[in-house]
């Protein structure tokens, strides 16, 4: 009966003890704080840096160019587009979905400068990612043990692009919004914060899939009615990518114009864990050929830590829904970590595992009923790895 109990209060927020908001406040901007130390300390950038020369680099410049000029696409060479992959192939930004750079777009119309609004807005993002895994999953908890489940948030591996240009902070705060409005049955706004998510970044579609799925069959245990009127709401998650294929069949003449562009630089989908293992084995992909031999090695630790990571917290949420009443609190984090894993390891999308992967971070609440001890070193070889990896953005070779 006890685990049932804290089962239902952790449903039911009132039945929780009352929130210190203050002390969460500063777990929050604590965690951020670190997680900003971290990516930054094995480099000459700053902790509280915000010199866009340091953080936009790579594909911001293509989300920079969405926001000011909309999405394009040309075969490679032709007038106005390089002539990355030669003839035959397809270039443009219709590579790069548009939800963050609508963002930029939106502050650069209240008088903000498109390159720094590029770089506030994951400052906003993150922190409020942050806010909400506190108010969801962390606030019944003694503060340090709330603000230490916070950095293994924020320093999760592939934590750089959520502090500098690039659009998977918005995806995170949208995937752990989403998350938390399906615990609490608030189905609409899941289907809302999922859209968000799904036309911000690529592999925010594999998170949502599981949230979904996870959704949908808890709904179908209720009667047939629920798990459809469920499944309705799912179908507004991914309903942007519907609509965007639409656009660009209108705008540009091809409807999957998005992978035309991307098609080039990635294989197709794989068996489950192919990528993986040349990643780790061979360390012979072309960003760990970019990179350079030693972050090759680094970029595989990195992999086989957030495999472990995702793996463990979904195998904790899933015993812990079986154990404890049943909590959507614990199911849906690790069902949507869970998707992301099967799915991202069969993808062959060469970033995944240094910054797709980032996405999975909202398993971990699983882990925020581990002990003390287990937290402490968990973090601190997190923030090394991290570290290590994010050395390498500043030296404008991890891509």
């Amino acid at each position: 009966m006890t685990g049932i109990g804290e089962a239902v209060a952790e449903v039911d927020p009132d039945l929780r003890p009352v929130a210190n908001y203050r002390m969460g406040a500063m777990a929050v901007i604590g965690a951020w704080i670190t997680g900003r130390f971290v990516v930054t300390v094995n480099s000459r950038v700053g902790v509280l840096d915000f010199n866009t020369h340091n953080w936009i680099r790579w594909d911001s410049f293509n989300y920079l160019m969405i926001s000011a000029h909309g999405r394009s696409l040309g075969t490679c060479g032709a007038r106005g587009f390089p002539a990355y992959f030669g003839a035959g192939h397809w270039c443009g930004t219709a590579g790069w979905l548009p939800g963050y750079p609508f963002a930029i777009s939106v502050v650069s119309h209240l008088g903000i400068p498109a390159d720094t609004g590029s770089l506030l807005l994951p400052t906003a993002f993150l922190i409020g990612a942050l806010g909400v895994v506190w108010y969801g999953w962390a606030r019944d908890l003694e503060v340090w043990r709330a603000y230490l489940l916070l950095v293994i948030v924020a320093v999760f591996p592939g934590a750089i692009y959520n502090y500098a240009a690039y659009p998977t902070s918005l995806a995170l705060l949208a995937l752990v919004v989403a998350i938390l409005a399906a615990s609490r049955d608030r189905f609409a706004v899941m289907g809302i914060a999922g859209a968000v998510a799904v036309i911000s970044y690529s592999t925010a579609t594999f998170v949502v899939v599981g949230l979904v799925v996870a959704v949908v069959a808890t709904g179908w245990s209720v009667n047939r009615g629920e798990a459809v009127r469920r499944a309705a709401w799912g179908c507004l998650a991914i309903a942007p990518l519907a609509l965007l294929a639409i656009n660009d069949w209108i705008a540009l003449g091809h409807w999957n114009a998005f992978e035309l562009v991307q098609s080039p630089q990635r294989k197709q989908f794989e068996f489950p864990g192919t990528q993986l293992f040349d990643l780790v084995a061979h360390r012979s992909t072309v960003p760990q050929l970019i990179i350079g031999h030693n972050g090759a090695i680094v970029m595989a630790i990195q992999a086989v830590l957030a495999f472990c990571l995702v793996l463990a917290a979904c195998v904790i949420g899933f015993r812990r829904w079986i154990r404890s009443g049943r909590s959507a609190l614990d199911l849906y984090p690790a069902a949507a970590g869970a998707s992301a894993l099967v799915m991202m390891s069969a993808s062959g999308a060469g970033s995944i595992w240094h910054r797709g992967i980032v996405l999975a971070a909202p398993c971990v609440v699983g882990f925020r009923r581990l002990p003390t001890w287990l937290l402490i070193p968990l973090a601190i070889l997190i923030s090394v790895v991290t570290a290590l990896m994010s050395a390498y953005f500043f030296k404008n070779t991890l891509a």
